[in-house]
């Protein structure tokens, strides 16, 4: 491990918190014993039960298919505050998801090793220390809570103003997938909005995944019936929270949120792409992936 960090100058973790009026808090790492978040600034009255996070929170749940991390979370959300006789209150809404699939021990192998495209040697930098169990607080695990909260935000935008929102894989590598049919993305597990290309996408990645490697997408998000004034006509003041755009941009895999039209492409397989992971005195990369 380099001796020098910033953990001196730098200790507190901040960045935990997305949002102004409706403000969403996140706590917990991957391998600890639950994840959550406070939501504050729903406005009382809002329906809500446990069984409205449940569409939401098994489109993002793992262990579903070939294609997605093997690891198995029941991902059931209690609300522990902020709700009384199935409406919110107006208060702080607590939301807490236990992890029931976490198996530190296969990460035992790569504790002093850095993987590449993780956040491993950053966090190392920057605190002196890290939890290597899968990630820790850098961990994709943490993305199921403000899936969690996302999903009070999307039932009051369609019940209060008419808003619809929903997602689709729009290009993997250098293949375009049309919206030929979007609400049908979420019946396969590419989110593919062309039923007649998934069995395509299905041996392309079977095809990246016997080469060692990985390959780059893009996802599109659409939101119908948005009224005119809607959001910040200008920049956020200095010191605020996150914006949406870069509320996004903290999710693991992303590497940019272009405005719309989109730009760009994803790019080639990641072998092709990858940033160069740190070396020991002796040149040895300090790394427990192959190269």
């Amino acid at each position: 491990m380099s001796s020098y960090s910033l953990a001196s100058s730098c200790n507190a973790m901040s960045g935990n918190t997305i949002g102004r009026l409706f403000q969403v808090t996140t706590f917990g790492e991957s391998h600890g014993p639950a994840i959550g978040c406070i939501v504050d600034g729903c406005p009382p009255g809002l329906e809500l039960s446990e069984d409205d996070f449940k569409q939401d929170i098994d489109r993002r749940r793992t262990g579903t298919s070939h294609f997605v991390s093997q690891r198995k979370e029941a991902d059931v959300v209690r609300i522990l505050s902020g709700v009384f006789e199935g409406r919110t209150t107006g208060s702080s809404i607590g939301l807490l998801i236990e992890n029931t699939d976490a198996r530190s021990r296969d990460y035992d192998k790569i504790k002093d090793r850095f993987r590449p495209g993780h956040a491993d040697y950053t966090y190392q930098q920057k605190y002196g220390f890290r939890d290597y169990r899968g990630g820790g607080r850098s961990s994709a695990r943490e993305t199921v809570v403000r899936v969690a909260a996302g999903a009070i935000a999307k039932k009051y935008l369609a019940s209060r103003l008419g808003i619809e929102i929903y997602g689709y894989l729009s290009q993997i590598g250098d293949r375009v997938l049309e919206p030929v049919a979007p609400h049908t993305a979420y019946d396969n597990p590419f989110f593919c909005p062309d039923p007649s290309r998934v069995k395509e996408l299905e041996d392309l990645i079977w095809k990246i995944r016997e080469e060692g490697d990985s390959i780059g997408a893009k996802v599109t998000v659409v939101a119908r019936g948005v009224p005119p004034g809607l959001g910040e006509p200008a920049v956020v003041q200095r010191g605020a929270p996150p914006s949406n755009g870069a509320a996004l941009e903290l999710s693991p895999p992303l590497a940019a949120v272009p405005p719309w039209p989109p730009g760009g492409r994803p790019g080639p397989p990641r072998r092709a792409r990858r940033y160069p992971t740190p070396r020991c005195r002796d040149g040895r990369r300090r790394t427990g992936a192959r190269q």
